[in-house]
């Protein structure tokens, strides 16, 4: 017979695993869909190019007009959610899915360029607030010993849909049906994710938990401290490489390659998968083996990803090889944003440097490097814009080497850390009880 009292406890238990895998795997689809309409677009770029007439620095700033659209939009819209709703995000989230699918989809309807950078930068702008109001609701929903867990679930959904995907369904569509119908199809998923996080996202209205804002001045210190500096300017790279590599490599295979577009579109998917199972390999590894190690080598083999492609474009074989890269380099932007800056400032200050992360690597690296990668290969072939790309991930190597370590090997990963940058600079905000996560 059971006891009065303890058995109540554990359906209640069950019921709430249950709405967190929910809500997970809902936000898993939710930021790769985001993911797919921003990144898919430079897959249809050998039809958009040609169709109507656009070269490779206009189709560069295609990609970059989001980048800092994105930027822009989601510290605002973020902002919005904790100054005038009291943090409750799922509105936003919703809304925001819904326009960005129907803006997509608009795509298919530019006839110049002026058009299609009009409707790009409304896509980021709409699109900006999503990631960051995703993995702040995924962060309060989570049970404290699967958040980091299920924070790189969700980035694992932009990798794979946002990368693993388009390289095969966007060519196979475009080729099928032509470039201009494949965005009102991208449009459908978005709605549909979004009538699910309207059913499915469960929100408390209640305040009275909301954690303390920083003060001013302690954001200036974050913005100082010698960790978040160094992984600021790691994050403008990898973010550059990832949007120009994205951009151009497609464009680089298409044109260099003896291969059959199949043949290149499976070698992108599989370069995507490699992407998403890389954003939970390389973080897991650093658990163990210390955080910097692991980002040196992720920085490193995220140098190495363009200089295969340029040496081995006519081999198949050696080509598909190369994407055991790519399942290291893809970590490294989990660790230069999330990892190393979360434990180098206290807790109250954790959500604000990542946002300041990914605006400044979103605005410098997101909205720069696709651009440059263009002129450069307008310039001088599309091999200097995969050069550009491996000097990008050279550039997180060197920030990387002077990085502090903040997780040594050995240590446990329940184990407090100490915010070391700020630490250097003056007491740091208490944290009691203060656990880190990936």
């Amino acid at each position: 017979m059971s006891t009065p009292g303890v058995a109540p406890k554990r359906p209640s238990a069950q019921a709430a695993r249950s709405r967190e895998n929910t809500l997970v795997t809902i936000m898993f689809f939710a930021a790769g869909i985001a993911f797919l309409d921003r990144f898919g677009i430079a897959y249809a770029f050998p039809y958009i190019g040609p169709d109507l007439q656009l070269d490779n620095t206009q189709l560069g700033w295609t990609m970059s007009i989001t980048a800092l659209c994105w930027a822009v939009s989601s510290i605002v819209f973020s902002l919005f959610s904790d100054r005038l709703l009291g943090g409750r995000k799922k509105t936003i989230i919703v809304t925001s899915l819904v326009l960005f699918s129907l803006a997509a989809g608009a795509v298919g309807l530019a006839q110049n360029f002026t058009q299609l950078l009009v409707i790009r930068g409304i896509i980021g702008a709409l699109e900006g607030p999503v990631l960051p109001l995703i993995q702040s609701a995924v962060a309060a929903a989570s049970s404290e010993h699967r958040r980091g867990r299920n924070l790189g679930i969700v980035i694992a959904g932009t990798a794979i849909i946002g990368s693993a995907l388009p390289p095969i369904l966007v060519v196979s569509l475009s080729e099928s049906l032509g470039w201009r119908a494949v965005f009102p199809l991208s449009a459908a998923p978005g709605l549909v994710i979004a009538l699910l996080v309207a059913i499915f996202m469960k929100e408390s209205r209640s305040t009275a938990d909301a954690p303390e804002k920083p003060a001013w001045r302690d954001v200036g210190r974050v913005l100082v401290a010698r960790n978040v500096l160094l992984c600021g300017v790691a994050a403008v790279a990898l973010i550059g490489f990832t949007l120009a590599f994205t951009s151009f490599a497609p464009l680089y295979l298409a044109q260099n390659s003896v291969l059959s577009s199949g043949t290149i579109a499976t070698v992108l998917s599989l370069f995507g998968l490699g992407g998403a199972l890389g954003c939970v390999i390389a973080p897991s590894w650093s658990d163990r083996l210390g955080r910097k190690p692991v980002f040196l080598l992720a920085s490193l083999c995220t140098a190495l990803v363009p200089i295969a492609i340029l040496l081995l474009h006519d081999h198949a074989v050696p080509l598909l090889l190369s994407v055991l890269l790519q399942l290291l380099a893809a970590g490294a932007l989990v660790i230069a944003v999330y990892a190393i800056p979360g434990e180098s400032v206290p807790a109250p200050l954790a959500a604000t440097t990542f946002a300041v992360l990914i605006a400044l690597s979103e605005i410098l690296g997101g909205g720069l490097a696709p651009a440059v990668a263009g002129a450069l290969a307008d310039g001088f072939g599309l091999s200097a814009a995969m050069w550009f790309c491996a000097g990008l991930g050279g550039l997180s190597l060197v920030a990387g080497m002077f990085v502090k370590e903040t997780r040594p090997r050995g240590t446990r990963p329940d184990t407090a850390q100490e915010p070391l940058a700020l630490a250097e600079e003056g007491p740091p905000l208490e944290h009691p009880g203060r656990t880190t996560t990936t």
